[in-house]
């Protein structure tokens, strides 16, 4: 994706500018798929934030052909990075103590910038997430940037400005959520499912055991599955390279696609099938005795999708 088309969905998330003014932005790059008839345009007018944004672009994207659109709407699907309140109104501010503070059992850990309007100036800040042992979570940010911590109910939300950010994610934690935009994201060892989303930033996922969802678009993907992974799962890029580590012995499916770009599988690493049509990749690598209850979805548009063994 170019920087121009970036910078038009970034505008769009901070509701800087409408849907409308949007589609005509991309058409004049050259990237709007088309005339749109009037239909399109009143429920693109019906639509407000990214969400309906996204859906304008689907709808731009009806005349380039069925597996074009099928292809670019799953790596828009997901991509909708969502700046609401989580209901901020209903949480109480956490105290740190020396950037630590407990998360009891059974809590979601929300991550996300803000103000928008901040974000759009400085760009977005990376995100790493380490897991740790027992229910301490400490939290850092550099440049001594904004940082506040919000709880309520099964919820701690952290919230921050600028700057990367930096959270040891304690076994207490039952799922994370985290979003930036321009950032990258780094994930190491969580005892939890994860769904991370980024717009223009790379995405880092080592020792994965659990179930995760990981977007971004424009950026590439790495992920390394740790011998115990389980659960479904996806790793999708519009624009950036996947690379899929897998350990020897793990019984899973990855279910690659790629519009434009190829798919590269190690050699005896499982039982392959290929489909290919034109301009268009799609296997299924079976390891060991099969899916089961691990199956990885990896999507990109424009960008290869790499298959490795874990030496």
């Amino acid at each position: 994706m170019n920087d121009e088309r970036r910078e038009i969905l970034r505008m769009l998330a901070d509701k800087v500018i409408s849907v409308d003014e949007a589609e005509r932005l991309l058409k004049a790059l050259g990237e709007g798929g088309g005339a749109r008839d009037e239909e399109a345009r009143g429920r693109g007018r019906a639509r407000s934030g990214l969400g309906g944004a996204l859906g304008s672009i689907g709808d731009a994207l009806a005349g380039i052909g069925p597996m074009v659109k099928g292809v670019v709407e799953d790596a828009l699907s997901g991509l909708n990075v969502e700046w609401t309140d989580d209901d901020d109104g209903e949480l109480e501010e956490v105290a740190l103590a020396d950037s630590t503070f407990t998360i009891a059992a059974g809590t979601e850990l929300v991550i996300r910038q803000r103000p928008k309007r901040a974000i759009l100036r400085q760009g977005g800040g990376g995100i790493k997430l380490i897991g740790v042992a027992g229910d301490q979570c400490r939290v850092a940010v550099e440049d001594g940037s904004e940082l506040k911590v919000m709880s309520g109910g099964s919820r701690v939300v952290i919230l921050w400005q600028r700057g990367s950010l930096t959270i040891d994610v304690p076994a207490t934690v039952s799922s994370v959520r985290a979003a930036t935009m321009g950032g990258d994201v780094a994930v190491d060892s969580l005892g939890c499912d994860v769904k991370i989303r980024t717009m223009g930033g790379d995405l880092d996922l080592q020792h994965m055991r659990h179930g995760f969802s990981a977007k971004t678009h424009g950026g590439d993907v790495n992920v390394i599955l740790a011998p115990e992974w389980t659960g479904e799962s996806a790793a999708h890029t519009m624009g950036g390279d996947i690379e899929i580590y897998a350990p020897e012995g793990l019984n899973a499916e990855i279910r690659a696609a790629t519009m434009g770009g190829d798919i590269e599988i190690e050699q005896g690493l499982g039982a392959v099938e290929r489909q290919d049509g034109p301009g268009r990749h799609k296997t299924v690598t079976a390891l060991g005795a099969g899916s089961g209850t691990a199956v990885l979805s990896a999507k990109t548009m424009g960008g290869d999708i790499r298959i490795r063994s874990l030496k």
